[in-house]
């Protein structure tokens, strides 16, 4: 009974020790999950360029007015591919940017907000105007700032796993203690069911 209850459980264990993992090498090693993410994606994109050129050639071959829009796309696919894989720099650039932009740009727009809040002197003011600057501040943080997403990525991931773990140790040996009373449970009806099929095979 205990085996079978904490095997339902094992499927979240494994998958809390592999983000532990995942978070660990994203927080110590941000620069090589860069590269690999580059060389992947970089891969990707020259095989769909390929793809696309190979189709083309097939669709030309059967018509010649077969439009050279795939070839182009083809084309541009592979060379985005290579600039991943040459320059994966530029990867963590663009996702610190993407992120960083949209962080700055919220801010910003809750900074004019509580500008143009008639009631400057209600505390929902000065709060207003607090998270509007810590926002702009940590957009322009992870804008300039390399490696700096992936690395709090990696924290979060520890501290989930991390969570995950503690709570799967308490749920099986809380299920064990359940388990342990429901079959004693079931020990004490089966002895009480032959006491009685007992007492009536002695009255017949």
């Amino acid at each position: 009974m205990k085996v079978i209850n904490v095997v339902n459980f094992s499927s979240n264990l494994i998958t809390s020790i592999i983000s532990l993992i995942i978070g660990v090498i994203l927080f110590s090693r941000p620069d090589l999950v860069t590269i690999a993410i580059s060389y992947v994606l970089g891969t990707l994109l020259i095989i769909c360029g390929i793809g696309k050129i190979i189709f083309y050639s097939y669709q030309k071959g059967k018509d010649t007015n077969t439009s050279t829009g795939m070839l182009v796309s083809g084309i541009v696919l592979i060379f985005f591919g290579l600039m991943c894989i040459f320059f994966s720099n530029i990867i963590e650039q663009i996702i610190r940017f993407i992120i960083g932009g949209f962080i700055l740009l919220s801010g910003i727009n809750r900074l004019i907000k509580a500008i143009n809040v008639e009631n400057k002197k209600d505390y929902r003011f000065i709060a207003s105007i607090i998270v509007s600057l810590i926002l702009i501040f940590i957009g322009i943080y992870v804008i300039f700032i390399s490696n700096l997403v992936f690395s709090s990525l990696g924290i979060i991931l520890i501290i989930y796993s991390v969570i995950e773990i503690i709570n799967y140790i308490i749920m099986a040996s809380n299920s064990n203690v359940v388990l342990e009373k429901t079959s004693d449970s079931k020990l004490k009806t089966i002895e009480v069911k032959e006491k009685k099929n007992n007492k009536k095979k002695d009255k017949n």
